[in-house]
């Protein structure tokens, strides 16, 4: 951990995955990138979703949530993501539990940033994964998010983001914000 003053700063993974590194790297040619990390056969390279867990004055402060635990079965295959639930699992090493968590804040709502944001229950219900927690998102980017558009689903499925709103947890905010 660091410490700022009052405030003390975690790394927690929401878990390891790979993903195409062509999407990651975009127009840059691969004979750059490839030397500093490999990718493999399948043109992957591993992507680990780090979170922040920020301890300022008493309170909890969770930054982005990792991929989650509902990715549909021929995602986990594709990614090669972490079975269960990364977070929580990485979280609870480092002595949290989910009631834990005052705050989460999302840097933005793709599927490995926001997906551990909610998780499905025993009853099979889609709910937050921090019951105490208020969620808070850039309204410009869940106006988008959830939009409908076909070209966005993939990046932003509406179950990691609705439950959030319908659990009255969540506070859009506009432009920077304290």
């Amino acid at each position: 951990p660091m410490k700022f003053g009052s405030m003390e700063l975690k790394t927690v993974s929401g878990g390891l995955c790979f993903l195409d590194a062509g999407t990651l790297f975009g127009v840059v040619p691969k004979f750059l990138w490839e030397r500093k990390l490999q990718a493999d056969d399948r043109n992957r390279i591993p992507q680990e979703t780090n979170c922040v867990l920020a301890t300022i004055d008493g309170r909890n402060v969770l930054v982005d949530t990792g991929y989650g635990s509902k990715l549909p079965e021929k995602q986990q295959r594709n990614l090669t993501s972490e079975p269960g639930d990364p977070l929580l699992r990485n979280l609870k090493e480092a002595g949290f539990e989910p009631e834990d968590i005052d705050v989460v804040v999302f840097s933005h709502l793709h599927f490995d940033h926001a997906g551990g944001g909610t998780r499905t229950n025993d009853a099979g219900e889609i709910v937050p994964s921090f019951p105490n927690a208020e969620y808070i998102a850039q309204r410009r980017e869940w106006v988008m998010a959830t939009s409908g558009l076909p070209e966005l689903r993939g990046a932003y499925p509406q179950e990691n983001l609705l439950p959030l709103q319908d659990s009255g947890q969540l506070r859009l905010i506009d432009g920077n914000v304290e």
